[in-house]
């Protein structure tokens, strides 16, 4: 009653929080990479404050500072997912065998695998993204893009560490170290650093225009709308594609791993 979900994801997710709940490793980790990230958006902020610039200066200042938290706060997100989400399905382990004993494919092992993780890793990531732009005192219409943003690089980072981490699967492994230590953890980095510079294409027109009142001003109502809505959908169609293509080549392996 409590998770209203189908019970193959249910009993997934509740399988996945046992597991993260008792590696006291993980929730340390965990807690050490939220408190560095706590101290950059602290010392973020004094970017905002050390210069005495005119307001057309601060605006295109402050649309920079906007893209600089996006692009940071991109990198963490997708650090964080190669330390927790890309190895969650090594970390079956020879347990693998009994998941696949139940009538569950693995596209729809993975397929619930993104689920579980897409919700924790949106809340952290909106946290973190919206954390930044008020750090800088970034106009609403910022927040809010950063806030919608934040979901797109999300689904795409967390759908790439589960995707990539299925590809180069290892449920042999001795200690769970020997994971995030391998040669598909740096892959998995590489990738999501190429997505975060990919988005950050689209992205840019976005910040500016929420950032710079007197650029937006000179354009039509019509027109500012068009840009945004356009840059927004190119964004998230770029992770989601990722993401989907990810997972395939995920559940592909492993159909590869068992023939």
């Amino acid at each position: 009653l409590l998770v209203p979900f189908n019970a193959q994801l249910r009993a997934l997710l509740f399988k996945e929080a046992r597991m993260f709940l008792r590696d006291t490793t993980q929730s340390l980790q965990l807690v050490l990479l939220l408190m560095l990230t706590f101290i950059y958006l602290y010392n973020f902020r004094a970017l905002r404050g050390g210069f005495s610039l005119p307001p057309e200066g601060m605006s295109w200042w402050q649309a920079v500072l906007a893209l600089a938290n996006m692009s940071f706060g991109a990198c963490v997100v997708s650090a964080i997912s190669a330390r927790f989400v890309f190895p969650s399905v090594s970390l079956e382990g020879r347990a693998y065998t009994l998941l696949r004993a139940t009538p569950l494919s693995q596209e729809q092992f993975l397929r619930h695998k993104f689920h579980i993780w897409l919700i924790p890793m949106c809340i952290m990531s909106v946290i973190l993204f919206v954390s930044g732009t008020w750090a800088i005192f970034a106009t609403p219409e910022t927040v809010i893009v950063s806030a919608v943003l934040a979901v797109a690089l999300t689904i795409g980072t967390t759908g790439l560490a589960v995707g990539i981490g299925a590809v180069y699967a290892k449920f042999d492994w001795e200690s769970p170290a020997q994971v995030n230590a391998s040669f598909g953890s740096l892959v998995y980095m590489l990738l999501s650093l190429a997505l975060v510079a990919v988005t950050m294409l689209p992205s840019m027109p976005i910040f500016i225009l929420t950032s710079v009142p007197t650029l937006a001003a000179q354009m039509d109502r019509h027109e500012y709308t068009l840009v945004v809505l356009c840059s927004l959908f190119l964004v998230f169609y770029v992770n989601y594609a990722v993401c989907r293509h990810a997972l395939n080549a995920g559940a592909q392996h492993l159909k590869e791993m068992e023939n």
